[in-house]
C-alpha cells in the first residue's frame, strides 16, 4: 500500500522506491516552493535567473514523459542520452526519462562547432556501448550542432573525415518550458517495477574505454538516503553548486539529494565557476547555502582567487571535498583563509569517497588524518607514521547500520586472479565496497540482457 501511495504523491518520501514516486510525494508537499534554480555571473555580480519549483518540476517531468511515450516513440527500457549544456532543462529530462520508465545516459555534451573532438569520439563510443537510439537536448545545443554539422560538412570536401556524430540516433529537443502547449499527462509515474534502472553513469574513460554502470532504483534509493542522512540535510537545506550535471556528484549529490531532503537548490555552470572561482563563495553568501560539493582544486582555486569583498559564511553547515585525491595543505588553506576573512564555521569541510560503482557515495565526514613515510606506503604497501613524512587524509567511516562495509584486501599469492584476503590495520591494498547502494554491473560487459 506504501508504494501504491507513493505513485500518487500520497505516502512518504521514505517510502518513495524511485525518482518518480518521491517527486510526486515532494511536490505535494512543497508545491510551489523553489526547487531548482539558476544562477550566473554577470559583470562580476551573482544574479538569479530562472527557477523551477517543485510542483512546476513535476509538470515538466511528467510532459517529458507523455511526449516521449506518445510522439517519440520511447519504450520502456530504451537508452535516451541527455547532451545538453549546462541547464535547468538537463534535469528535467532525466526525471522525464525515469517517469517513462526510459534510461537516461547522461553524456559530457560534445562541443558542437568543432569537428572530430576526442569528446566526440568519446560520445560515440558511449552510444555505441548503451545502443541508444534517442538523444534528449536543448533548442541552443541543437541549433549549435546543426551550425557544426555544416561546417562539418563543408570542411570534409578537404580533408579526410574523422569521428561523425552516430548517424542512428533520433534527437529529440526537450526544454524545460512551462508556456509549451498541447502535450498530455499521465495519471500517475509510469516507471512501475518493470524499469530496475535509474540511469546509466559512464565512468570517464581516463584509462579505458568509458563503461556504463547500471544504476539501479534501488541502489539510487539507498544513497540517497545515506547521503542526506551523512549530511544532515534537511528541508531546510540549501545547495549550492556549479558540479557537471553529467557527473555522479553534481547529479547526484547536487540535485538528486535536494530533492530528496526536501530542500532547495541553486545551479550554474562550471565554466561560470572556472572563470571567476570567487563567484561560488559570493554566491553561497547571497543565497545562504548550507551544503555544498566540489573536487579538492576548486578550494585550492577558490583560496588563489578569493572574493574582493567581505562575504557572511556563517551559513555554511557542511562542504564535501572528493572525486579527487585530497590535498591537506590546499584544504587547511581553504578552511583558514575563509575562516578568517569571512567567517566560514570551523569543522564544516569534510574529505569524502565514493564511486560511480556504488552509486557515489561511499563515506564521507573524514576528520583523521596522519604523516606517514611515502616509501613504506609505495614500496611495501604499510603505513608508517613519520613526523616529517606525507599527509593522508581520512575520508569517513563506513556506516554499518546502512549495510556499507568497506574491506582492505590483498592478494594470497602470485596470481592477481587468486583468492583474495582481507588485510588489517596500517596495510595498502584494493578497495572493496560491500552496500546496497552497489550498481548492477557495467551495461556492456555484466548485466545488458537482464535489462533489456
Amino acid at each position: 500500500m506504501a508504494a501504491a501511495a507513493c505513485l500518487t504523491g500520497e505516502g512518504t518520501a521514505d517510502q518513495a522506491t524511485s525518482l518518480s514516486e518521491l517527486l510526486a510525494v515532494r511536490a505535494r508537499e512543497k508545491g510551489e516552493v523553489p526547487l531548482f534554480s539558476w544562477w550566473d555571473d554577470k559583470r562580476g555580480a551573482v544574479e538569479l535567473g530562472r527557477q523551477l519549483s517543485y510542483a512546476s518540476v513535476e509538470l515538466l517531468a511528467a510532459r517529458v514523459a507523455w511526449r516521449l511515450a506518445n510522439r517519440e516513440g520511447v519504450g520502456v527500457g530504451d537508452r535516451c542520452v541527455l547532451v545538453y549544456e549546462p541547464c535547468l532543462s538537463f534535469v528535467v529530462a532525466f526525471l522525464g526519462c525515469g517517469r517513462r520508465g526510459c534510461v537516461a545516459v547522461p553524456v559530457f555534451p560534445p562541443e558542437p562547432r568543432k569537428k572530430f573532438t576526442a569528446e566526440l569520439g568519446a560520445f560515440v563510443s558511449i552510444c555505441g556501448s548503451c545502443d541508444a537510439r534517442f538523444a534528449l537536448t536543448s533548442t541552443a545545443y541543437g541549433w549549435a550542432k546543426k551550425a557544426g554539422a555544416l561546417a562539418a560538412s563543408a570542411a570534409s570536401v578537404f580533408g579526410p573525415r574523422g569521428v561523425a556524430w552516430p548517424d542512428k540516433l533520433k534527437w529529440i529537443v526537450c526544454d524545460a518550458d512551462l508556456g509549451r502547449k498541447g502535450d498530455g499527462l499521465p495519471h500517475g509515474p509510469v516507471d512501475g517495477p518493470h524499469a530496475k534502472v535509474a540511469f546509466l553513469q559512464y565512468t570517464s574513460g581516463s584509462t579505458s574505454e568509458p563503461k556504463g554502470v547500471v544504476i539501479t532504483h534501488a541502489s539510487l534509493t539507498h544513497n540517497l538516503a545515506l547521503i542526506v542522512s551523512e549530511l544532515k540535510a534537511t528541508d531546510k537545506t540549501v545547495c549550492v553548486s556549479w558540479l557537471p550535471q553529467y557527473h555522479d556528484m553534481g547529479l547526484i549529490g547536487s540535485y538528486l539529494g535536494t530533492l530528496r531532503c526536501g530542500g532547495s537548490g541553486f545551479y550554474a555552470s562550471p565554466f561560470t565557476f572556472v572563470k571567476r572561482p570567487a563567484c561560488w563563495l559570493e554566491a553561497v553568501a547571497k543565497f545562504r547555502g548550507t551544503h555544498m560539493q566540489a573536487p579538492n582544486f576548486a578550494y585550492a582555486l577558490a583560496t588563489r582567487k578569493p572574493p574582493a569583498a567581505k562575504l557572511d559564511l556563517t551559513c555554511v553547515e557542511h562542504m564535501i571535498d572528493a572525486a579527487e585525491p585530497v590535498d591537506k595543505g590546499a584544504l587547511d588553506a581553504f578552511v583558514a583563509f575563509y575562516g578568517r576573512e569571512h567567517g566560514l564555521p570551523a569543522n564544516v569541510v569534510f574529505p569524502t569517497y565514493g564511486l560511480a560503482e556504488s552509486t557515489v557515495m561511499v563515506t564521507c565526514n573524514g576528520a583523521a588524518a596522519a604523516r606517514v613515510d611515502g616509501d613504506a606506503l609505495r614500496a611495501d604497501g604499510l603505513v608508517v607514521e613519520s613526523a616529517n613524512g606525507e599527509w593522508l587524509v581520512g575520508c569517513g567511516a563506513p556506516r554499518a547500520d546502512a549495510g556499507v562495509d568497506v574491506a582492505i584486501v590483498s592478494n594470497c599469492g602470485d596470481d592477481d586472479d587468486g583468492p583474495k584476503k582481507r588485510l588489517g590495520e596500517g596495510r595498502v591494498g584494493e578497495i572493496w565496497v560491500s552496500s546496497p547502494s552497489a550498481a548492477a554491473g557495467y551495461w556492456d560487459r555484466d548485466c545488458a540482457g537482464e535489462f533489456r
